[in-house]
């Protein structure tokens, strides 16, 4: 077993213990700044939070 070394995952370790997927999105110009100020991902999430909850 000398000089077997153990594979890593490689790139950065997920945020959450159910993981994550990197999602792409295309917007126009304004809807794009104004996302941003929204807060951008986490906006979006704490949104699609809130739809899960209300259809359940």
């Amino acid at each position: 077993m000398e000089g077997k070394k153990i594979k890593r995952p490689s790139g950065r370790p997920k945020k959450t213990l159910e993981g994550g997927k990197q999602v792409t999105i295309y917007l126009n110009v304004k809807l794009a700044e104004k996302l941003k100020e929204l807060g951008s991902s986490q906006w979006v999430t704490k949104k699609l939070i809130e739809e899960i909850e209300k259809s359940k």
